[in-house]
């Protein structure tokens, strides 16, 4: 109750704001000057992370082994975490690492490992062959058995900023654990943490492979409601005091608005447009999508629109599940990925 009243607070200071802009000017198609303005941003951005402080170790279940956990912090936007979990055997071996981000909710919870990563289901028992590199997105929780830590900054910055981190902390992992082999390294997310995988194989030439489920692509359109006009409907949404926090409409308010009217036009679309990898689908190195078409969080154009932007060959990477929703353990999702992994990043 606390929380819908301090929401609709927000939402009232929100809508007694005058805003200088439009929903229909905010998500009209960007242009290719607006996206070398995306492009001219992360030309700017360093890996070169500082003060990299190991917090402790534990054990945590992947599969059907126990891999080793290490938890760090260091100094990026607000001193991110992350954890870097690798098989026991692992000093005698060369390990692929594997990039894990993690999904979001409206509440931001923290992500918990205690009882092992989503993506071991994805792995199987090809688990032993990876070391798993588990960012922690700024302004949110991580916890690793006993150890639980919390990173700076805004949490709403959950898509450029969660792939910054992402990619930072990658660099920590494979500074501080030799069992990685850096030239064999991929990235994969569900959902929120499918389209930051994207962002991040497209921005950073150390990742050779990308897996994505239910990724959202493009938030100029393709995560609006199929059928409705989406600029009037974010239009009504802002001036909705009673406007549930859990809805696509409250979340794209957070991530892009909220909190951010004074900023000029230009530089809401062009946080829209950098949380859009449709716009960069050139950029991609080898890749897997894999959505449900019946999905209602994610809307399944998400995956068709960029299936449609790149080459046919590419686009046999993209797979489509009738009548599957936002989760995919019903369907061969995970062995066809599973198979993908082990190509792309294990095989010679």
């Amino acid at each position: 109750m606390f929380l819908r009243a301090a929401f609709g607070g927000v939402l009232s200071l929100l809508i007694a704001q005058p805003r200088p802009w439009t929903f229909a000017a905010l998500l009209s198609p960007p242009s290719a000057a607006e996206l070398r303005l995306v492009d001219d941003g992360w030309a700017r951005k360093s890996w070169d992370v500082a003060g990299a402080l190991r917090i402790g170790t534990t054990t945590v279940p992947v599969g059907s082994l126990r891999f080793d956990a290490a938890l760090y912090s260091f100094t990026l936007n607000g001193s991110p975490r992350g954890a870097v979990l690798v098989p026991p055997d692992a000093a005698d071996r060369r390990l692929a690492g594997l990039v894990d981000i993690g999904d979001i909710r409206w509440d931001y919870p923290d992500r918990d490992l205690t009882n092992g990563p989503y993506v071991a289901r994805i792995l199987g028992d090809r688990a032993r062959d990876f070391a798993l590199i588990v960012p922690c997105a700024r302004g949110m929780g991580l916890r690793v058995g006993p150890l639980a830590s919390r990173a700076g900054g805004d949490r709403r910055d959950a898509w450029e900023g969660a792939a910054e981190d992402a990619m930072a902390f990658l660099t920590v992992a494979l500074t501080e654990t030799r069992h990685i082999d850096a030239a064999r390294v991929g990235v994969y997310g569900y959902s929120r943490g499918g389209g930051v995988a994207l962002i991040a194989g497209q921005r950073d030439p150390r990742i050779k492979a990308v897996l994505a489920f239910a990724p959202p692509t493009d938030f100029f359109v393709a995560m609006g409601r199929p059928g409705v006009d989406w600029a009037s409907r974010l239009d009504d949404a802002s001036r909705d005091a009673g406007l549930p926090p859990d809805t696509r409409e409250s979340q794209f308010l957070d991530w892009f608005v909220r909190g951010r009217e004074a900023l000029p036009l230009t530089e809401l679309r062009r946080r829209i447009a950098a949380a859009s990898p449709l716009n960069f689908a050139d950029r991609l190195p080898p890749f897997q999508i894999h959505q449900g078409e019946a999905d209602v969080a994610v809307p399944v154009r998400n995956a068709t629109a960029l299936r449609d932007r790149v080459s046919a060959s590419e686009a046999r990477g993209v797979f489509i599940y009738a009548g599957a929703g936002h989760m995919l353990d019903d369907t061969p999702a995970a062995a066809t990925a599973r198979g993908f992994l082990v190509q792309a990043l294990i095989s010679p």
